[in-house]
């Protein structure tokens, strides 16, 4: 599952005031090499040390645990601000 990325959506969906809708995001630079790689046929990419690692644990952390952390960063009024 991608990660944050630097778009309009979180503005339309509501979420600025969520630790999702203010997440730094995904670069520019990161977001070409994922495009390109996935057309040049690659099953799956996974930028930055920081999501290998996130990647890495997704793979070992049991699916209820992984749902309560994105319920908590995806609740209205937990954002930074």
């Amino acid at each position: 599952m991608p990660g944050p990325a630097h778009a309009r959506f979180s503005e339309s969906a509501d979420m600025l005031d969520t630790d999702v809708g203010q997440a730094g995001g995904m670069t520019l630079r990161m977001s070409q090499r994922s495009a390109s790689t996935l057309l040049n046929g690659a099953g799956d990419v996974v930028a930055g040390w920081k999501n290998k690692f996130q990647a890495a644990m997704a793979n070992v952390t049991p699916v209820s645990v992984l749902a309560a952390q994105h319920a908590k960063m995806a609740a209205p009024g937990m954002g930074k601000n």
